[in-house]
């Protein structure tokens, strides 16, 4: 996908905020709630694109 060329295969939060246009704490929500596939790894979600 071309608007996912600048990132790596595996983002974080923050990048995924970037993508998105979306603010923190709405992201958590999409992650906690399976709209968004991840790993969750320690304290820390991983998202594959």
């Amino acid at each position: 996908m071309l608007l996912l060329k600048n990132y790596d295969d595996v983002m974080i939060v923050e990048e995924v905020c970037e993508v998105l246009k979306l603010g923190k704490n709405k992201v958590y929500e999409l992650l906690q709630s399976g709209d968004i596939a991840s790993r969750k790894v320690g304290r820390k979600y991983l998202i594959r694109d």
